[in-house]
Order: C-alpha cells, then sequence, then structure tokens
C-alpha cells in the first residue's frame, strides 16, 4: 500500500520536477520497506 503511493508520489515529482515531492516518494518509499520488514519479522 505504501509503496503505491510512494510509487505515484515519485512519479508526480517526475512529472513535476519538483525536489520536495521526491523526498516525499523516497519518504514513503522508506517507510514502504520498513513496514514490509517488519511483517516479515513479525512472520
Amino acid at each position: 500500500m505504501w509503496l503505491l503511493i510512494g510509487i505515484g508520489t515519485a512519479a508526480l515529482a517526475l512529472h513535476n520536477d519538483n525536489r520536495l515531492t521526491a523526498i516525499i516518494a523516497i519518504g514513503w518509499i522508506t517507510l514502504a520497506v520498513f513496514s514490509w520488514a517488519e511483517y516479515r519479522k513479525a512472520d
């Protein structure tokens, strides 16, 4: 879920050439990776 938001934000950043949006996208993707890792660890 977070990864989809991150990819969508990244696509928007590339389209608008906006550095702030790119940073937000990286944040979402990082959150996705961490939540996935936590989910895997719990399982």
